[in-house]
């Protein structure tokens, strides 16, 4: 499983490591988390969280990134942006967001959706 998996450990194991306290998770934890990932893969400009419904997932971006919008409308044709406006950050490759969300079983405060590239 590490051998499959050993491009995403060392990344993955910052999210369970924090450098001010001396907590470290135990390899086989993270191996046991990354084992039970579901994938899924978004086209450019897909609503992957819409604001004010729950965060059932910690999305980690392997490839792409992700824009967090305050306003968005969906149509037929997509995902429409009201203004550039309502823009407020990319998440890169090798991001993560709704760990926050999901833990605490709330509602998204933001909308995401995949970005151009």
């Amino acid at each position: 499983m590490f051998y499959i998996l050993r491009r995403y450990y060392w990344w993955f194991r910052l999210f369970f490591d924090e450098p001010d306290l001396p907590f470290h998770a135990h390899d086989q934890f993270i191996t046991e988390i990354l084992s039970n990932f579901e994938c899924k893969i978004y086209s450019k400009r897909e609503i992957i969280q819409f604001k004010g419904e729950p965060a059932d997932y910690i999305h980690f971006i392997s490839k792409g990134c992700v824009r967090a919008y305050t306003d968005v409308v969906k149509n037929e044709d997509g995902v429409q942006r009201s203004s550039e406006d309502f823009f407020l950050f990319e998440l890169s490759e090798m991001s993560w967001f709704g760990d926050y969300q999901t833990l605490t079983n709330s509602n998204s405060n933001l909308n995401f959706i995949s970005g151009e590239d």
